[in-house]
């Protein structure tokens, strides 16, 4: 969900224009002005910011490469060829990054956002934004003495007009147990492990299977399924669970791979085992969806690190659930 805005987070002139110690030429900045938006508000000042930045690193010494209103694809491009710039400079050069434009904070995370951004829930966000981290490791992955990042990213949220009540940021479930509510996602986690599948000939192959728990509560991820599968503490606790089999011959070790999961695939690229855990007065409700009828698919949309994002679509008899989802994924020791 939506915390706040990123903060204008500014390193002074006087730190650029102190530094005394590199040679000119080894002085290396990238500018990013962020102004004609397609879809969310345009911004009239990042342009004319890049531009008096530019001047300023210019009469300090810099060499500057100045980029403006870029796609996602051409931010993450025009900081991989910055990157590849600084790191055939060596290890004395100093290297500058200046962005300015819409930014957000979403769930802890922070985002650049891009020109061509089109959400239209909460969930495409991380989808079709920059992330920061992104940003900082490209960087710092060009040997250096020297980062600097400054960010003028502006405090206004692009994305109000994001309807939450129409499913944009929350699964919607529907079973006899929990009638028809939305789900606001509090906690979710993935794990994987191994599934074996034997032929008619005795053959035997593998596949990663990630079993996903999202939640509208903390859930307990101290030890896997023992403690995820925990019973609930009240009856406005709700939990979703399925599990994502993955291409032929992967394992637990493999990383989980994004695309479709459908619920008719015979083995592979499947999504099976999925059930809505809901309470009335003292027991737990778990709501299976019926293997035979089950019809849908999950997406997975991006993994980054150890974060999963996606959406699923799924729907057995009297019981469905729709909308997206995120889940850190836990590793074993």
């Amino acid at each position: 969900m939506f915390r706040h805005t990123l903060r204008n987070l500014m390193v002074p002139a006087a730190l650029l224009l102190c530094i005394q110690s590199a040679s000119a030429e080894n002085r290396l900045a990238l500018v990013i002005g962020q102004s004609a938006y397609k879809s969310v508000q345009p911004l009239p000042n990042p342009i004319n910011d890049a531009k008096a930045v530019t001047q300023m690193l210019t009469d300090s010494g810099f060499e500057v490469s100045t980029v403006s209103d870029l796609s996602q694809n051409q931010i993450r491009e025009a900081l991989s060829e910055f990157a590849g710039k600084v790191a055939s400079k060596g290890g004395d050069s100093i290297a500058v990054v200046f962005y300015a434009g819409h930014g957000v904070q979403i769930d802890g995370e922070n985002f650049l956002i891009p020109v061509d951004i089109d959400p239209k829930r909460e969930s495409d966000i991380p989808i079709q934004a920059v992330r920061l981290n992104d940003v900082l490791n490209t960087l710092t992955s060009a040997p250096s003495r020297m980062h600097i990042l400054l960010l003028d990213a502006c405090r206004n949220n692009p994305f109000a007009e994001i309807s939450k009540s129409a499913g944009g940021g929350n699964m919607l479930v529907k079973s006899l147990a929990t009638g028809e509510r939305e789900l606001p996602q509090k906690s979710g986690y993935a794990f994987a492990v191994n599934k074996t599948f034997t032929d008619t000939s005795g053959n035997i192959t593998t596949a990663a299977s990630y079993r996903v728990y999202v939640a509208n509560y903390d859930l307990d991820a101290g030890n896997f399924a023992m403690t995820l599968d925990k019973p609930l503490s009240s009856e406005d606790q709700v939990r979703v669970v399925f599990s994502l089999v993955g291409d032929q011959g992967t394992t637990d070790k493999s990383p989980l791979k994004t695309g479709s999961y459908s619920a008719k695939a015979d083995k592979f690229m499947k999504v099976e085992d999925v059930a809505l855990v809901s309470r009335k007065g003292s027991a737990d409700n778990k709501a299976g969806l019926d293997r035979s009828t089950l019809t849908g698919n999950a997406k997975v949309n991006s993994v980054s690190g150890d974060t999963i994002t996606g959406e699923v679509d799924l729907t057995s008899g009297a019981i469905s659930i729709k909308g997206p989802f995120t889940a850190k994924i836990l590793l074993r020791k």
